[in-house]
């Protein structure tokens, strides 16, 4: 099975990429035990939900789902469990998920918070073709300002149970102002737990102080930039007009599964898309050009995956023109220049 993706303007030549999809992003949910400031589905009302959240209710892939979507796809190889809006593993079969995909030789990385679930179910869950990414932003002073509604010390036995138990992950920390005092604290305290890699994560979605909501009421708490300006994304302070867009589901083979169904070419897409679905007072015009070109089933409850993939290679053509005259604001954002390269430090700690 082959999709035709589109061409792209790459070190001054146009590429056709002919490409089998062998990588799926999968959200398996929009249900999250937490409530970071910076996330999308945070918001003011009444659970610290925002509107569109409200608007679309809780959405879970089953394991059915996935049986059936992988039924589509003999050449997957690899998926990555994370999304815009959940965590993974919130998701009601989030261990049996996992446990179908490793049982047929493809290999899960999955992103948490780490909060959710116990010791032993994360014990249960280790494979050799499972890879955890604990995305942990301090120490016990710290990380709960950002991970708003986590337990620190709660997350570290979860963590540590499943290391100890022969399972590989690594440690991700977005730094704050708040935080950025304690990364080799942090670092130290992830080697010391079994952690194989200790990487810093570079965030733009904090581009100005951001007062922090618990669960729908202003707590006080206001996140800035890290003083340390080598901790800071270049993209925040850059910016300028994109010019070259080098997508990266095109090198990965990838595409993009959100928790109501629908597919996508990757997650950037997804998460417009959705406020376009469940609020109406986004009504973003590249998502409009969109949504008026892809006039075919995306969803997967109503439609096969074959015939999803089919459907975006009908309009390849539209798709490629729109692309090389850079009209797509969402690839020109996210993919345009590789700024996408220098969002992480990355930290071996095992060998």
């Amino acid at each position: 099975m082959h999709i035709e993706i589109l061409t792209l303007k790459n070190c001054g030549q146009n590429i056709m990429y002919n490409s089998t999809v062998k990588k799926l992003h999968i959200e398996l949910t929009n249900r999250c035990n937490a409530g970071c400031p910076a996330c999308v589905r945070t918001g003011v009302f009444a659970g610290g939900l925002d509107d569109h959240m409200i608007n679309a209710g809780f959405h879970d892939l089953s394991l059915d789902d996935i049986k059936r979507i992988h039924s589509g796809l003999p050449d997957l190889n690899a998926v990555h469990l994370c999304g815009n809006l959940g965590d993974p593993a919130v998701c009601p079969e989030f261990k049996e998920i996992v446990q179908y995909f490793t049982s047929n030789d493809i290999f899960v990385s999955v992103s948490t918070n780490g909060a959710p679930r116990t010791p032993q179910y994360w014990v249960e869950m280790v494979h050799p073709k499972l890879y955890i990414q604990w995305h942990i932003d301090g120490d016990e002073d710290t990380n709960h300002i950002y991970r708003v509604g986590t337990n620190y010390h709660k997350i570290i036995a979860n963590a540590k149970a499943f290391n100890e138990a022969g399972g590989r992950s690594k440690w991700i920390f977005i730094p704050f102002e708040h935080n950025e005092h304690v990364i080799e604290k942090c670092r130290e305290e992830a080697k010391k737990n079994g952690f194989v890699s200790f990487d810093v994560k570079k965030s733009y979605r904090i581009n100005t102080p951001q007062g922090v909501n618990e669960r729908g009421k202003k707590s006080g708490v206001v996140l800035n930039h890290p003083k340390n300006p080598d901790l800071n994304n270049p993209f925040i302070y850059d910016k300028s007009v994109v010019r070259e867009v080098e997508c990266r589901v095109v090198h990965k083979e990838e595409m993009y599964v959100a928790c109501d169904g629908d597919v996508y070419p990757c997650c950037w897409w997804g998460i417009h898309y959705w406020y376009y679905k469940y609020d109406a007072k986004v009504r973003d015009y590249t998502v409009e050009r969109f949504n008026y070109l892809v006039d075919f089933d995306l969803n997967i409850h109503t439609t096969d995956i074959q015939s999803i993939i089919d459907g975006y290679e009908t309009k390849r053509e539209i798709l490629e023109l729109i692309w090389e005259e850079k009209r797509f604001h969402i690839c020109n954002r996210n993919c345009g220049s590789k700024k996408w390269l220098d969002r992480m430090i990355k930290g071996k700690l095992v060998e």
